[in-house]
């Protein structure tokens, strides 16, 4: 059986360094794909597994390899060897669980590959519509204070050791810069750390995340991206898991774990429960009322006439694709939008910057043309 190909992993004196260079992301989608790839071929959890460990480069995936292989020929199930390497989330890790269970394994490994090719390409739209903007506000901050520290103070005693009065705009720069100076070494280490923590507490941290969630999602371009990128998730997990034979209940469970947003965690708890109440998808739209707030009328269109038709399933993944395209869309309209308010940000640093040196010059000139 042919293996999907793993990109060889360069070494340095003979010692493999992908421990700590190796992107963790590819290392899993190539274990899960040659796991499912190799299961639907008939072979055993075990043989999968010696057959995956001498075909890997990575010595960490090596290591994890041995040691779901020695769980398992220690009479453990798969899901829970796999458990034990914090490779896969919780939510995913039960879609593995409940395909060993069911025997549908392999299916179900598949729906894991695609649903974190999913949260990847997500990130990786992010970062590229952010990565520009940063760069910029840093490089301006950079060169701003720069300018305020290194070069005003010097044109500032040349103008008073000429006699020429300083516009006020010009003094408050040369404020910054003799401030930044001589408190730099604590102001600058100060910012930097205040930053990482507004960072963690609005972003990282699980009890207080939904902070930031709150402000993002009053942010009207990164709202439609946040939203689009949830129903997407919807549709094409709970559609996928259907398809795959988990029940609706235990579907929207594992749909409610894997959501990053709050809001949406808080609608699919409530819609679980009403499902298990033998309540139809109208009867919770009805219900819950935020429902109708969160998915749009289209996609609540479209899982009604699913259930309605009994191709729930189909109609999922159906809005699940048809988000994901709205979401890569609207990635690059963030981008395009970011564009000139950065132009209008950076003319503005600029301008301050310029009339800081030339004003003093426009007054320099207008002292000598009155002496003259």
């Amino acid at each position: 059986m042919k293996l999907a190909k793993q990109k060889n992993k360069s070494t340095f004196l003979g010692l493999d360094f992908t421990f700590f260079t190796a992107d963790i992301a590819k290392e899993r989608k190539y274990l899960f794909e040659n796991i499912a790839l190799m299961i639907s071929g008939g072979l055993s959890i075990s043989d999968v597994l010696d057959s995956l460990r001498e075909e890997v480069k990575s010595n960490r995936i090596k290591r994890l390899i041995t040691n779901m292989n020695e769980d398992i020929l220690s009479g453990k199930p798969f899901w829970k060897a796999l458990e034990r390497t914090k490779l896969l989330s919780e939510h995913l890790l039960s879609v593995v669980r409940i395909g060993e269970e069911s025997g549908r394994l392999s299916e179900n490994l598949r729906i894991v590959v695609e649903q974190q090719e999913r949260d990847a390409d997500f990130r990786s739209k992010v970062r590229s519509a952010s990565l520009y903007p940063g760069i910029v506000t840093i490089l301006m901050v950079v060169i701003s204070l720069g300018i305020a520290i290194f070069i005003l103070p010097q044109l500032s005693r040349i103008y008073q050791n000429i006699g020429v009065e300083l516009p006020t705009i010009t003094k408050i720069m040369i404020s910054i810069g003799n401030f930044m100076s001589t408190y730099g070494y604590i102001v600058g280490p100060g910012v930097v750390a205040i930053l990482f923590l507004i960072i963690f507490v609005l972003f990282i941290n699980s009890k207080t995340k939904f902070l930031g969630q709150f402000v993002l999602l009053k942010v009207p371009v990164i709202n439609r991206l946040l939203r689009e990128a949830e129903i997407s998730r919807l549709g094409f997990l709970l559609g996928t898991l259907l398809d795959a034979g988990i029940p609706l209940n235990e579907g929207i469970g594992l749909l409610n774990d894997s959501a990053n947003l709050q809001v949406f965690k808080k609608v699919y708890s409530k819609w679980k429960d009403k499902i298990e109440s033998g309540y139809t998808f109208k009867e919770v739209f009805d219900s819950v009322k935020s429902s109708k707030k969160l998915l749009p009328i289209y996609a609540r269109q479209a899982i009604l006439t699913g259930e309605r038709t009994g191709s729930l399933s189909i109609s999922l993944i159906r809005v699940g694709e048809i988000y994901k395209k709205k979401n890569e869309n609207t990635s690059k309209d963030l981008s395009v939008l970011l564009e000139p308010v950065l132009l209008i940000i950076v003319w503005l640093g600029v301008s301050l910057l310029a009339f800081s040196i030339i004003l003093p010059i426009y007054s320099l000139v207008g002292n000598v043309n009155q002496i003259s």
